[in-house]
């Protein structure tokens, strides 16, 4: 991984979200082949309320590496966004089919079952994702259960917890 995007890594842990987009784009634009880079700026740019420019990032970035299971997650979280659950389902399945122990996409899955009307469903799912072979965090375990009652809509504090865990615990996978 470049310095410049550890770097952005670590402004982001410190909830400077502009300057690590600044610093993931300048990286993505240097490097267009650099699916890392793509993905933490779309990433970045979800969180800022770049929708739109933050979905295309991360499609460029799966484009680049379609294997990447935070990567789907992440476009999952900005087509939920976006009204379209059906997609995002499709994207968490997509990563699970990859990764079948990422609580992350997991508790996403759950929160679109949830959403879609699915609810006995959504209620395994967010049981697999807190007592799973790799469940989230121990102090995020209140988390899946309070996630899975909220309304379908409360998504940007549902995003803002997400992406902390993702970057919050040993860094984004390459």
């Amino acid at each position: 991984m470049s310095s410049a995007l550890q770097d952005g890594i670590d402004l982001l842990r410190q909830g400077r979200l502009a300057e690590a987009g600044a610093r993931f784009a300048a990286v993505a634009q240097a490097e267009p082949a650099n699916a890392l880079a793509h993905h933490l700026t779309g990433f970045v740019q979800l969180q800022t309320g770049e929708r739109e420019a933050g979905l295309a990032s991360l499609r460029r970035a799966l484009a680049l590496n379609p294997d990447d299971p935070a990567a789907l997650t992440h476009l999952a979280r900005g087509l939920r966004e976006s009204g379209a659950p059906q997609a995002a389902l499709e994207a968490c399945e997509r990563a699970l089919a990859l990764n079948p122990d990422f609580a992350e996409a997991r508790l996403d899955r759950a929160l679109l079952l949830f959403q879609l009307g699915r609810k006995a469903e959504a209620l395994d799912e967010c049981d697999r994702a807190v007592h799973g072979d790799h469940p989230l965090p121990e102090h995020d375990s209140s988390t899946a259960t309070a996630a899975i009652s909220r309304k379908p809509g409360d998504g940007a504090a549902d995003q803002k917890h997400h992406s902390l865990e993702c970057y919050g615990h040993g860094g984004p996978r390459e």
